[in-house]
């Protein structure tokens, strides 16, 4: 498997980073519906500081997914797509990378105006920029829990279109995503820009 994105396929850096914060995600939103139906206590509160924790480690990641994007090319939608199916495609993909840089902010605004501890697991203290703010404190706190469900619903949206290219298009859009090569090479896709000058041809 190489590490650059080719035109159909992902390549270990993109499809590791994909898998890595799907996992971490999945996993932050569960505990973050479970540990919210806990009465106050210190069980709970330790729960909070893992998820908060984790939920830095999922930015940072973030942060790395996007210049990896920026530095790589993007395996392009096969063609046939109707105008609406790559909206919704984009509009699912731009949505979870905005919730992914809403919901540490409005967490981070939540525990400061909350003068809550933060910190990242124990290897180091952050630091709490904003004064306690109790109304400041709800408005976040309603800002992450409405963030956190949209994620959901477009986490749901993302997988139900992974599926259909999968199962109904019967195209490559999932398993190009795949580390394992169950694929089929029968997807056409449009042809890539070019990043680089063109030589005349009979230099070549």
């Amino acid at each position: 498997m190489q590490l650059k994105n080719t035109q159909g396929r992902f390549g270990i850096v993109a499809m590791s980073l994909h898998w890595l914060m799907f996992v971490l995600i999945a996993g932050m939103l569960a505990l973050g519906l479970y540990m919210t139906s806990l009465p106050d206590g210190e069980p709970k509160w330790e729960w909070y500081s893992i998820h908060k924790s984790f939920g830095l480690l999922i930015f940072v990641l973030l942060l790395i997914r996007i210049l990896w994007r920026m530095y790589d090319m993007v395996p392009p939608l096969p063609d046939g797509l109707k105008a609406i199916e790559r909206f919704l495609a984009h509009l699912t993909h731009y949505g979870v990378y905005l919730a992914l840089i809403i919901l540490p902010f409005s967490g981070y605004v939540d525990s400061s105006a909350g003068d809550y501890h933060l910190a990242f697991f124990d290897f180091f203290d952050i630091p709490k920029l904003i004064p306690k703010n109790k109304a400041l404190e709800d408005i976040s706190v309603i800002a992450h829990q409405a963030v956190a469900y949209s994620l959901i619903a477009l986490l749901v949206m993302h997988i139900a279109g992974a599926l259909k290219h999968h199962l109904v298009l019967e195209d490559d859009v999932l398993r190009r995503m795949l580390p394992f090569k169950l694929r089929k090479n029968v997807t056409t896709y449009p042809p890539l820009r070019q990043h680089h000058r063109q030589e005349p041809t009979e230099y070549r």
